[in-house]
């Protein structure tokens, strides 16, 4: 079960303006390191529609559920993207990617530790465009899915968004759970939030 801790005291000899009570995470990019393998194989299957995937074109349209990047490829290169086609294609990238890491979990170095130990003092949110069915395969795997209080996925979102753009529900879902258990409702400067754009933990500023 996660616990959050508001006994936190600042440094001898110093401040804080403000206490971090609640941490808010990416997935991929942050927690699993398999953007390359999700470029490997939407490369491989894009070239069998004779589609080039560029690392640039990739890259870009980060924040897209997959549904929405398949369909902006096919329709970039003047392809047909019907529903049904791009429904086969996220269901065989699903799959492919699956049989990837099923016998090794590519999560970054120590990152299992870290969320281990801040799940302890913090509440934790994962936020992510990926299917909830890969998020779900790969915490069942590590054994970290009672480590999270709320979870965000592709499902959860109605219209395509930056990541950054979901944050600010799953920081009411976060902070209800806080209250839930007694805590007082947090400001958004007490969630810190760990994104994949520059993978640095920097102090949030959720939009409302």
């Amino acid at each position: 079960m996660v616990r959050s801790r508001d006994n936190s005291r600042p440094p001898e000899g110093g401040t804080h303006n403000f206490m971090i009570k609640a941490i808010l995470m990416d997935f991929n990019g942050v927690v699993i390191d398999d953007e390359p393998i999700q470029l490997a194989i939407y490369r491989s299957m894009f070239a069998d529609e004779g589609v080039e995937v560029s690392d640039e074109a990739y890259y870009s349209r980060l924040g897209m559920d997959d549904k929405t990047f398949a369909a902006s490829v096919l329709e970039e290169a003047g392809k047909p993207a019907d529903i049904d086609r791009v429904l086969e294609l996220t269901a065989s990238k699903t799959r492919k990617w699956r049989e990837s890491i099923e016998s090794a979990v590519p999560l970054f170095p120590d990152v299992e530790n870290f969320i281990r130990k801040m799940s302890v003092e913090f509440a934790l949110g994962l936020v992510s465009m990926s299917k909830r069915e890969e998020i779900d395969f790969v915490l069942e795997k590590t054994g970290l899915t009672e480590c999270f209080s709320a979870i965000v996925s592709a499902e959860d979102v109605l219209k395509v968004q930056t990541r950054s753009g979901v944050l600010s529900p799953r920081f009411r879902t976060v902070d209800l759970y806080r209250i839930s258990r007694g805590h007082l409702p947090m400001t958004h400067d007490e969630c810190l939030v760990i994104r994949i754009r520059r993978r640095v933990l920097s102090p949030a500023v959720v939009p409302t």
